[in-house]
């Protein structure tokens, strides 16, 4: 019984984390899905993208990237890990499953979005011209500027792997 409810814990705990990641994402550029940096001598330059899709600059300015497919993705990971913890909470394995799956969803969207979008394929674009080679966008360095996959992308797809798992022992 005890062991039950150690993984019904982990489980709400993971959910609330990956729904605190979101909403911090928005909040704290830093804590976004993805992010673009140019650091050339003393000025560094850093643009931050949320899971809704909304980019963030160093000076405060935000612009939505305009792709549904970027929104679409960070509402599931939100509503997924509402229902991720809810489920937990009334003990529906069921759920629990279902709405972890969502967020693993949600997130491989994300990506499939980040990749086909017209403003990144023309980014790509020039980065292999001026490279020379393929580059994706998920990761990679050209000259002064760097992007990647950001801290609250990873932390969201840990959470959800250890809510799935953990949820097939509570």
């Amino acid at each position: 019984m005890a062991r039950k409810n150690t993984y019904k814990t982990i489980v709400i705990l993971a959910g609330f984390t990956i729904a605190i990641v979101i909403i911090l994402g928005v909040i704290i550029p830093d804590m976004g899905w993805w992010n673009l940096t140019y650091k050339s001598g003393i000025i560094t330059w850093e643009y931050d993208l949320n899971a809704f899709g909304f980019f963030t600059s160093t000076n405060g300015e935000s612009e939505f990237l305009g792709d549904y497919l970027i929104l679409l993705p960070g509402l599931m990971v939100l509503i997924g890990a509402i229902f991720i913890s809810l489920g937990a909470i009334k003990e529906n394995k069921g759920i629990t499953i279902l709405s972890g799956f969502i967020v693993i969803f949600g997130i491989i969207l994300f990506c499939v979005g980040l990749s086909t979008n017209d403003d990144w394929e023309d980014l790509n674009i020039l980065i292999d011209f001026l490279s020379g080679s393929d580059n994706l966008v998920f990761w990679g360095s050209l000259g002064d500027f760097s992007w990647g996959l950001s801290i609250g992308f990873y932390l969201s797809v840990i959470c959800a792997g250890i809510a799935i798992v953990s949820s097939f022992y509570m």
